[in-house]
């Protein structure tokens, strides 16, 4: 079981780039792409949109009768 302290340390682990290495980080925060190379709008548990000129990137899981997003 986690805590919000858990979760808070890991998240600072994956912001300050010092749980996964650069490759690893690299390649779970690109943009998905389908075989013909054209982005996918989802890939790694993650959505991706382009707003504006930026790449936002969302997690969002639901369960009946509940919903999160991070």
């Amino acid at each position: 079981m986690s805590t919000v302290r858990d979760l808070a340390k890991f998240e600072n682990a994956l912001y300050t780039k010092s749980i996964l290495p650069a490759p690893v980080d690299q390649e779970f925060n690109k943009q998905p792409a389908f075989s013909d190379g054209s982005d996918a709008p989802y890939g790694y548990g993650w959505y991706f949109r382009t707003i504006k000129g930026h790449t936002v990137m969302w997690h969002s899981v639901g369960i009946r009768r509940t919903a999160s997003q991070a």
